[in-house]
Order: C-alpha cells, then sequence, then structure tokens
C-alpha cells in the first residue's frame, strides 16, 4: 500500500479548498505527521 506524503497530503487539501472553498494553511504541522504517521502503522500491525 502507498501513503502520500506529507507534501502530497499538503497538495491535495491545496485543490479541495480551490474546489470546495476554505481557508488556506496548515495549523499544525505535528497533527498532519502524526495523523500520515498512524494511517502507515495502523495498515502495517492489522496486517501482520
Amino acid at each position: 500500500m502507498i501513503f502520500p506524503g506529507k507534501s502530497a497530503a499538503i497538495e491535495i487539501q491545496s485543490r479541495l479548498i480551490e474546489r470546495y472553498g476554505g481557508i488556506h494553511g496548515l495549523r499544525d504541522e505535528g497533527s498532519l505527521q502524526s495523523a500520515l504517521n498512524a494511517a502507515e502503522k495502523r495498515a502495517y500491525y492489522e496486517n501482520h
């Protein structure tokens, strides 16, 4: 399984904001990185 990195997640967010509206920017970089890491770890440990 391939997971997006931080830059890809920010790019996706930017595209969604352009399409649907919202405020640009990242409130908490640490929370974003934590969420990305959690998804990878959950997928790994559920399959092992």
